[in-house]
């Protein structure tokens, strides 16, 4: 991992963690190798897992960009945050689109891991 990837990773995970505390369940890096063909392609691509509860994926999709455009412009890192509900996670068969998830957890490595490598 290149020193830029781990500098955004780590400030990322840390205002994540602040903004969202307890109902922060996971932090995973996806493995996003030959999965863009454009050239807005982002540098790494995290999936957030948030506490179940009355929560809008619209609203908190907004919160994570502001927060990976403050990483952006910090350490030049381009990182797509997309957040999921727990349960869906858990159990992609309760997701709105199972697929999607299943193929993110068969991509995904624990965050905390990963910027500490």
């Amino acid at each position: 991992m290149t020193r830029k990837t781990d500098e955004g990773l780590q400030l990322l995970s840390k205002l994540i963690r602040a903004r969202y505390g307890s109902r922060l369940k996971g932090l995973y890096r996806i493995d996003i190798s030959g999965q863009y063909d454009y050239e807005d392609e982002p540098d790494e691509e995290v999936v957030v897992v948030l506490a179940d509860g009355v929560w809008n994926p619209s609203d908190e999709s907004e919160k994570l960009s502001d927060m990976t455009y403050d990483v952006l412009l910090e350490t030049d890192l381009f990182v797509l945050a997309e957040p999921i509900q727990d349960s869906a996670w858990a159990d992609p068969s309760k997701a709105a689109d199972p697929i999607s998830v299943k193929t993110l957890k068969t991509r995904a490595k624990l965050l905390t891991e990963a910027v500490q490598a």
